[in-house]
């Protein structure tokens, strides 16, 4: 591999590790994303794994459909290191938290909109079989002899 390939692979793998990240917090399917931002079927499956060259415009796509601020996303990724050579993970310890705050809360909110949708699945697949039940027996194909039950 050439060095300036080595260097661009350094650079761009951040940037890939982000937009990875960001698509799975996020409420979007891939194909959504794909959607959103004007991509073919499958093109950011190819972006995301290397196939083909990301190119800056496809990250702006990307970031709208996202809803992601483009500025406080390159932020993240490149981070400068701070005065006096701190580390840019200690000089920037404060504003980490808020970052992983809002990652925390897009998580969660993300897994009570996937189980909420479950349970709304379940709960039309019962009305179905229901009514399914219910035809059954209206055909007499099916007698249930639904007895009561007590409680001592």
């Amino acid at each position: 591999m050439s060095p300036s390939k080595q260097l661009w692979t350094v650079e761009v793998q951040p940037l890939l590790e982000e937009i990875r990240r960001l698509v799975r917090l996020s409420d979007l399917s891939q194909r959504q994303v794909e959607k959103l931002a004007g991509f073919s079927k499958g093109y950011l499956s190819q972006l995301l794994g290397q196939n083909l060259d990301l190119k800056v415009r496809h990250v702006l796509a990307i970031l709208n459909a996202l809803d992601e601020d483009p500025g406080a996303f390159f932020s993240r990724v490149y981070r400068r290191p701070a005065a006096g050579g701190i580390p840019p993970s200690l000089a920037d310890f404060g504003g980490h938290s808020e970052p992983l705050a809002e990652d925390l809360d897009r998580w969660v909110g993300k897994i009570y909109r996937d189980k909420s949708e479950m349970l709304e699945q379940i709960r039309r697949r019962l009305d179905r079989c229901e009514a399914a039940v219910h035809q059954l027996e209206k055909r007499g194909l099916v007698l249930f002899d639904v007895a009561e039950t007590s409680e001592d």
